[in-house]
């Protein structure tokens, strides 16, 4: 990722945070990072979920080819 700071550890506490279903503001007050720096990696996450549910999709129904 460009311009990636943020060791392992602290992103996969942003994924814990994106799962858990914590806004950003919340993520960002208990893991001590800029909150929109949570909400760059949040956007990441959906990006991707959006991605592999197409792909999965496309593969099992046969759609948005």
């Amino acid at each position: 990722m460009k311009f990636n700071r943020l060791g392992e550890y602290k992103i996969r506490k942003i994924l814990q945070s994106f799962c858990r279903n914590l806004n950003a503001t919340v993520a960002a007050q208990i893991l001590g990072i800029n909150r929109n720096t949570i909400n760059r990696y949040y956007n990441l996450f959906r990006r991707a979920i959006f991605r592999e549910t197409l792909t999965i999709l496309e593969k099992e129904l046969g759609i948005f080819r």
